[in-house]
């Protein structure tokens, strides 16, 4: 859980600035070490996608959610924004190296084939589900834990 906080609070200064609103849920604290630098890869890149999502929003309330949980021997991370969301028509391709909507504003469309990468050598999944919110995009990542993940 610490990791997950640690990794938010780097952005809390761009968040203010762009007047996003942080909703994070805690998981019960489980040891994920190895996993760490994994960890910090999905999540700046989720965060630096739902960035750019809301950027063009005018919405007050501008959000991202996080909540993580374990449910048996797995790790849930539901990953959400009320941002501009992704259209249907390109949900196919947004794990495809090199492909952006966000190219003017320098993105190089690696950020999800990263992330999905990364979870391929934990043996996980990331996958878009129905939005948690009215607009926006959420994702929900799942991790299987090594038995030695689970002490604490």
């Amino acid at each position: 859980g610490e990791l997950i906080l640690k990794v938010f609070e780097r952005y809390n200064d761009s968040f203010e600035k762009e007047d996003i609103f942080i909703q994070l849920s805690k998981p019960d604290s489980f040891i994920v070490t190895h996993i760490e630098t994994f960890m910090r890869d999905i999540f700046n890149n989720l965060i630096s996608n739902s960035r750019k999502a809301l950027k063009n929003v005018a919405r007050k309330q501008k959000t991202i959610k996080c909540t993580a949980y374990k449910e048996n021997d797995e790790f849930i991370i539901i990953f959400s924004d009320n941002g501009s969301g992704i259209n249907d028509d390109i949900k196919e391709k947004i794990y495809d190296r090199y492909f952006s909507t966000t190219k003017e504003e320098g993105g190089a469309g690696i950020g999800l084939h990263v992330v999905k990468n990364n979870l391929k050598t934990l043996n996980g999944t990331i996958e878009l589900i129905e939005s948690e919110f009215k607009n926006g995009s959420t994702f929900k990542i799942i991790i299987p834990l090594k038995k030695e993940d689970l002490h604490g």
